[in-house]
């Protein structure tokens, strides 16, 4: 848990008012911090896969919405997709880590086994 809260706060180094614009998406860091020690935990401590698994979320993110592969069209809330088009501040980039939680967790607890 503290490396998870390291890990959100390390993404929070810049001026308060940027902190303060862009703070809804820091629970959502702290999950993938999480996320991200489940996921060494589940390689016996290796940070292969939690290097990959961050590095393709941010490749991920970046080529869709740098890439303009998604248009927001205003249709929908941004509490839901994201506030200023940050997925991870947003319910719908909370519930997709979620998920991806349960899953990697269950891999950490089976390999601890």
């Amino acid at each position: 848990v503290i490396s998870a809260l390291i890990f959100a706060l390390t993404h929070f180094i810049k001026p308060l008012a940027e902190i303060i614009r862009t703070f809804p998406q820091f629970p959502a860091l702290v999950l993938l911090g999480l996320i991200l020690g489940w996921a060494k935990r589940a390689c016996g401590g290796n940070l292969g896969k939690s290097i990959g698994l961050h590095a393709g979320l941010i490749w991920a993110y970046y080529i869709l919405n740098v890439g303009q592969l998604i248009k927001y069209t205003g249709t929908v809330p941004d509490w839901l997709t994201g506030i200023n088009k940050n997925p991870l501040a947003g319910v719908m980039g909370l519930l997709f880590l979620t998920i991806l939680a349960i899953w990697i967790r269950k891999k950490a607890v089976l390999s601890e086994r």
